[in-house]
């Protein structure tokens, strides 16, 4: 195990290596993935209120505020996949089994020499803690471990945040913690 990844330190019992096994960053890969969509004449509209949806043989009529500015637009297809799926599913009077999860992560800013060393460069999954690691380049290292149900909250319980910092001060005690970016994501 410390032959593959040097940064390892403790006993450990063994594990498993997937050498065709990658990360990336999904917040990158999304950006690129909407600019692409763009490209090819897909519109965004982002920080939106969806507040009626209705379908009929013209195709479906979506109305959404952007702030206190209202919006409609007739669209000839529509997917349903928006953090409040249950809610704009209902307006068209589909059920849809979906609830959405937040899950918390921490970026570990890798700021010194020291830490950029000691950081694990390959990605690993601590099963007895649920939390999982990837290194996002020379500088950040990112661990996610909890989730929870809580609708579309997205606000951050420190409760939950702390332990990912205890985990990389356990197991990556040369890793400095002193740069730490905490991040609910909700998966609808």
């Amino acid at each position: 195990m410390r032959a593959i990844e040097p940064a390892l330190i403790g006993d450990y019992f063994g594990g498993f290596f997937t050498p065709s096994d990658s990360t990336g960053d999904i917040h990158k890969f999304t950006r690129g993935l909407a600019a692409a969509c763009e490209r090819n004449g897909v519109r965004f509209i982002f920080e939106a209120e969806i507040y009626d949806v209705s379908s009929g043989s013209e195709g479906a009529l979506v109305r959404w505020c952007e702030g206190l500015v209202k919006n409609e637009a007739r669209f000839q297809n529509a997917i349903v996949c928006a953090g409040g799926s249950r809610r704009i599913a209902a307006m068209l009077g589909e059920r849809v089994n979906i609830y959405p999860v937040k899950g918390y992560s921490i970026t570990v800013s890798l700021s010194d020499h020291a830490s950029q060393k000691a950081a694990p460069r390959v990605s690993l999954l601590d099963e007895a803690a649920k939390i999982v690691t990837s290194r996002l380049g020379e500088d950040r290292f990112r661990v996610t471990g909890t989730a929870e149900f809580d609708g579309e909250n997205r606000d951050i319980r420190w409760v939950r945040i702390r332990p990912l910092v205890q985990w990389v001060e356990q197991w990556f005690p040369r890793v400095s913690t002193d740069q730490v970016v905490p991040w609910p994501a909700c998966v609808p």
